[in-house]
C-alpha cells in the first residue's frame, strides 16, 4: 500500500479527526469577529470538541473574578488556604460550565425545534461552548492577580465584599465585563447560524431554553399542590 492509499484509508477510518477546517485562519481568531462563519466552518468537525475545554477555561476565569472583589480587606489571612479556596472555586465553576454547555445545549436544540430551528445537540453545544471564548481569554489576568496578590490577600470575610482601589482588580473587572458582553453577542450570532434564525428568533430561542426548566419546575410544584389539595379534600 503506497502513501496515498494509506492516507485515504486513514481518512475513511477516522473522518471526525481529519475533518478539520481548511481555512488558514484559526477558529480561535475568527470567532471574535466572525462567529457565524466560524460556526459554519466548525460544524461537524474536529473543532466542535473544543466547546467543553473552552467553557471550562471560561468557568475558571469567572471563578477568579468572583473571588477578587473580596481581596485586600482588613482581617485575618487564610495563608495557603487561600490558594485552596481559589482552586475549589475554579473547579466548581469549571464543572458548572461543562454542565451548562451540555444541559443548556440540549435545551437550546429542543426549544429551537419548536421555532423551526435546524440545530442538533452537538451544534448547540458548540455554539454555547465557543461563546465562552472571550471569558476564557480573561483567565491570564485572573492568574496574574493570584500570583501578584497571593493568598495573603484572600480573606475569609463571610462573603462580604469590601472596597478596593487596586488598579489590577479594576482592570480585571473591566475586562471581565467586556468579555461577558461580547460572549452574549457571540452566542446570539452562533445560534442564528446553527438554527438558521433571525436575530430576534435566536434571542427567543435562548430565552425559551433558559425559562423551560423554571416552567417545568412550576408545573411540577403546581401539580404537587393540586394533588395535595385533592388528597386533603378526600380525607
Amino acid at each position: 500500500m503506497d502513501a496515498q492509499q494509506a492516507a485515504s484509508a486513514h481518512e475513511a477510518a477516522f473522518p471526525e479527526i481529519d475533518a478539520r477546517p481548511t481555512d488558514e485562519s484559526s477558529p480561535f481568531v475568527t470567532m471574535w469577529l466572525h462567529p457565524r462563519r466560524t460556526m459554519r466552518r466548525i460544524s461537524s468537525t474536529y473543532w466542535e470538541s473544543w466547546a467543553i475545554p473552552i467553557a471550562m477555561l471560561g468557568g475558571a476565569a469567572s471563578s477568579v473574578q468572583e473571588i477578587t472583589p473580596r481581596q485586600l480587606t482588613m482581617g485575618q489571612s487564610m495563608g495557603l488556604e487561600g490558594y485552596g479556596l481559589i482552586g475549589a472555586m475554579a473547579g466548581l465553576s469549571m464543572l458548572g460550565s461543562v454542565l451548562h454547555v451540555i444541559v443548556f445545549g440540549w435545551l437550546l436544540a429542543f426549544t429551537g425545534d419548536w421555532l423551526g430551528g435546524e440545530a442538533d445537540h452537538e451544534a448547540a453545544k458548540a455554539a454555547i461552548g465557543w461563546s465562552y471564548l472571550p471569558v476564557a481569554a480573561v483567565l491570564p489576568i485572573g492568574v496574574l492577580i493570584v500570583i501578584l496578590l497571593g493568598p495573603d490577600a484572600i480573606i475569609y470575610d463571610a462573603g462580604v465584599a469590601a472596597g478596593n482601589d487596586s488598579p489590577l482588580l479594576a482592570l480585571a473587572g473591566l475586562a471581565f465585563l467586556i468579555a461577558l458582553i461580547w460572549s452574549v453577542v457571540l452566542v446570539v450570532a452562533s445560534v442564528r447560524e446553527i438554527q438558521g434564525f433571525s436575530t430576534l428568533r435566536a434571542i427567543a430561542n435562548l430565552v425559551l431554553a433558559a425559562l423551560l426548566p423554571f416552567l417545568a419546575i412550576g408545573i411540577l410544584v403546581a401539580a404537587g399542590a393540586t394533588l395535595g389539595f385533592l388528597v386533603d379534600q378526600m380525607g
